[in-house]
């Protein structure tokens, strides 16, 4: 088993690629780490990618991590729509989980949201060993299934210690650049404070455990990493985190309405009506070309980490524009 520790996401991509710099082994057209992988995040809300040269999409990211927490079939808008295809939403098992055995057990037919139930469970009693949720369904995605499959991660586990709110997700193979530090650090550290903060918990560290860790060998962001020592960091640009839930009961209404209505109207918590709202707004301009309209509207976001990144985002796309039409 191959441990490591790092403080957030940017120290998580930096520290990958020293490891498969060292350990990487490249079968075909994929480089491998020899073992399994654990990687403790120690503060895990510190999820905005800060590479620029990553062109990190905090638009897709954050609007993924809405869905995922959604727990809906649906979204207003599609994530196509944010230039990345092929996203599955394994977060509709949080909420709608078909269990196994329900016509043996029908007492646990009303019992399928998953998420609630861990809610309860962790309000009862913060030393259980049973804060469970459950995302890999074999009867989908494995035995079935000739192809690779669509939900990656297995299980999610919780812990509490000194009332810090800990969170395992155990998966059976990452893409540690396309997925892994791009938009499952985000959803994943979504889901952990969301819980934290409907148990009256603080957020703890987060570990990521998975079988095969991997990338792909011609990836070019593989070989722009392998020219980084560092990059910024939110120390170097003085960025704080914001918390996300003012009211629990609101932001679970407006989560839903959000994922369902968009920007199409406002919203009483400040993180959907300050943050996703204009992150939103600033990228539908951005597809209409608007680049200085969707910069301002990006200057509005009230997260400065979430900000930071899409303002630089924006404004490298309309270099790019500006320079190539």
């Amino acid at each position: 088993m191959i441990n490591i520790t790092v403080k957030n996401i940017n120290e998580t991509l930096l520290k990958l690629n020293e490891v498969f710099s060292h350990l990487g082994e490249t079968s075909k057209n994929l480089i491998s780490l020899p073992e399994p992988v654990s990687i403790t995040v120690t503060d895990p809300r510190q999820r905005c990618l800060l590479w620029p040269q990553r062109m990190w999409n905090p638009f897709l990211a954050y609007h993924y991590a809405m869905w995922f927490l959604s727990g809906r079939k649906d979204m207003f808008v599609k994530m196509e729509n944010f230039e990345e295809d092929g996203l599955f939403n394994s977060g509709v098992r949080l909420r709608n989980f078909d269990m196994l055995g329900i016509d043996a057990l029908p007492q646990y037919a009303n019992r399928s949201n998953q998420l609630t139930e861990l809610l309860k469970l962790l309000k009862i009693n913060t030393d259980t060993s049973g804060a469970v949720l459950q995302l890999y369904d074999y009867r989908y995605d494995g035995y079935f299934k000739s192809t690779a499959t669509f939900v990656t991660e297995l299980n999610i586990v919780f812990t509490v210690r000194d009332k810090n709110l800990n969170m395992v997700v155990i998966s059976r193979s990452n893409n540690f650049l396309n997925e892994l530090c791009n938009t499952d650090m985000v959803r994943f550290s979504i889901l952990h404070e969301f819980v934290a903060a409907n148990t009256s918990l603080r957020v703890g560290w987060c570990t990521y455990v998975m079988t095969d860790l991997f990338t792909v060998a011609n990836d070019r962001l593989f070989s722009m990493l392998q020219n980084v020592k560092k990059f910024s960091s939110y120390e170097k640009e003085n960025l704080t985190v914001r918390r996300m839930i003012k009211d629990k009961v609101v932001w679970q209404t407006e989560l839903f309405e959000y994922v369902k209505e968009g920007d199409n109207k406002r919203y009483f918590e400040p993180w959907f009506d300050a943050v996703m709202r204009p992150l939103y707004q600033a990228w539908k301009e951005y597809k209409n070309k608007n680049f200085d309209l969707a910069l301002d509207l990006a200057y509005g976001i009230e997260a400065e980490d979430v900000r930071f990144c899409a303002v630089n985002w924006l404004r490298r796309k309309k270099e790019s524009f500006d320079l190539n039409g």
